[in-house]
């Protein structure tokens, strides 16, 4: 009995390591240069879309502190404002952690369209912050595109997020 339950523990422990990789894989791909990219602004914001799929539909594995160590690791490995991934990505999973039972409901163009939303609301307030930061405000465009690209790449993070997701245990049901 003993041998079965440590068994299941560690089936589970397996499964939602999964999750994990793949956050700590897509973080990796938004921190390093890519080659065939010239400037950072152009890179998509992968890790958004990791915070914003998990809110929806597990919670419990983007709790605030993961979201504000990711993000302030964000920030210093990039070298962006200290805090601004950091707040951006506890805000985005406080506003998308309360409107949970509505996303939940919609159909996946919906809620593409509100990611998208997210996204260029991301990329304006990232762009006014660093306008703040260097006290120099350029055209938003190097945002925008960043925020569109985002936008654009969303359903194939979110079908790899799907596929994990599938593979996870079912939450614990515990009660209230």
């Amino acid at each position: 009995m003993i041998g079965d339950n440590f068994l299941k523990t560690m089936e589970n422990t397996a499964r939602l390591s999964v999750a994990y990789i793949v956050l700590g894989a897509l973080f990796l791909l938004n921190v390093v240069s890519w080659p065939f990219i010239p400037d950072s602004l152009f890179k998509p914001y992968l890790v958004l879309i990791v915070v914003y799929y998990w809110s929806i539909y597990r919670p419990t594995l983007m709790p605030t502190p993961l979201c504000f160590a990711i993000g302030l690791s964000f920030d210093l490995i990039t070298g962006t404002a200290p805090g601004l991934f950091a707040g951006i990505f506890v805000l985005t999973y406080w506003i998308v952690r309360n409107q949970r039972r509505f996303l939940m409901g919609q159909t996946y163009i919906v809620t593409w369209a509100i990611f998208s939303i997210v996204a260029f609301a991301i990329g304006l307030t990232e762009w006014f912050i660093t306008g703040l930061v260097d006290f120099h405000w350029n055209l938003p465009f190097p945002w925008l595109l960043r925020a569109a690209l985002t936008a654009l790449i969303f359903p194939f993070i979110s079908i790899l997020l799907i596929l994990v997701h599938r593979t996870l245990p079912a939450p614990s049901r515990t009660p209230a």
